[in-house]
């Protein structure tokens, strides 16, 4: 029996139809490939980004703790420290001062009540920060572009007047009401103390995000900093997940903590604080007038109303500064 042309033509339609859905299958695969590689390169930039934005957070706490930031045992003050390497006498620090110490002796520094600086902040031990952001951060400041707008209708078209304060509080906490008629509405006594603690619970889309570590060394001033970018939480091991008892923020699961831990990336860095600070500049402001100077002695601290001057002081780094950064090629035995 003999095939007719027709059939011939109808398989090899079907084939050249064939070929082209393998070949639209073969192009998508491969589309879908490159946008996962695509995704995948963006997530690791996204990750070195977060990173190094945590090293300028590492820098900060350092300066920071290095002077102010030791919370007191009762209220809401911080003890004043003397830096890292006490700059009075150059031990080891940070040693704090409180009200009522003795001297030990005529001409010494009043004693620390905590004892030895380094103590306070131990040397080759590490310390994890997890961070995130609070849901309304202490002495939280309201986003308000425009306190005092202008008004455009009569009889105050156009006049810029300062009525209300600017700044204000976070409208959530402690926010002020006020108007024309009742400027004092909103800020209370009673609601000083809320705003000053802010609503510390983690906002849950940052949590699990970025964290970093600190290893003070034996020089005192110099840190071993760990940026880490993922979901470990700082933790390097689930040894010290278990010792700290933190098992439930991750289903006490050692897997699943495991498998963060290889999806997340982290940067090593060396830093050293010096303590020291720029000068003390007083920015020279004149009424009327567009433009400010600066002078680098006391003269004009105080300003003289009469004249028309007002002197503002100008000391960007009050928390010593950060001397170097090395970035570690290699993980450190201890971070």
């Amino acid at each position: 029996m003999k095939r007719s042309a027709r059939n011939h033509r109808n398989g090899t339609v079907l084939i050249i139809v064939s070929a082209l859905s393998a070949l639209l299958v073969s192009l998508a695969l491969t589309f879908l490939t490159r946008v996962r590689s695509d995704v995948e390169e963006g997530e690791l930039q996204y990750q070195l980004a977060q990173a190094r934005v945590t090293l300028v957070a590492a820098c900060q706490y350092i300066q920071e703790s290095s002077r102010i930031g030791w919370g007191a045992d009762t209220g809401r003050e911080h003890a004043e420290a003397f830096g890292w390497i006490d700059v009075r006498d150059s031990t080891l620090g940070p040693r704090i001062a409180s009200a009522g110490v003795v001297p030990a002796a005529a001409g010494s520094r009043p004693a620390d009540p905590g004892g030895d600086g380094a103590a306070r902040f131990p040397i080759g031990v590490p310390q994890r920060f997890d961070l995130w952001v609070h849901d309304v951060p202490p002495f939280a400041i309201s986003m308000r572009a425009a306190y005092n707008p202008v008004d455009t209708a009569a009889p105050d078209n156009g006049r810029a007047y300062l009525r209300y304060p600017d700044p204000q509080p976070a409208r959530a906490l402690n926010g002020w009401a006020g108007t024309t008629a009742n400027p004092a509405a909103g800020v209370t006594a009673a609601n000083f103390a809320a705003w000053c603690d802010g609503k510390q619970t983690p906002r849950q889309a940052t949590v699990g995000r970025t964290w970093f570590r600190l290893v003070r060394e034996p020089t005192g001033a110099v840190f071993t900093v760990t940026c880490g970018a993922g979901g470990a939480r700082g933790f390097r091991t689930w040894l010290e997940v278990a010792t700290a008892g933190e098992q439930a923020l991750f289903n006490n699961d050692e897997t699943f903590f495991n498998t963060l831990r290889a999806n997340e990336l982290r940067l090593w860095y060396r830093v050293e604080w010096s303590p020291a600070t720029t000068v003390i500049d007083m920015n020279f402001l004149r009424e009327h007038e567009e433009h400010s100077y600066r002078v680098s002695t006391p003269t004009h601290a105080g300003g003289n109303p009469d004249n028309g001057y007002s002197g503002q002081q100008m000391a960007p780094n009050m928390g010593g500064t950060i001397q170097w950064i090395q970035r570690l090629r290699h993980e450190p035995d201890v971070w």
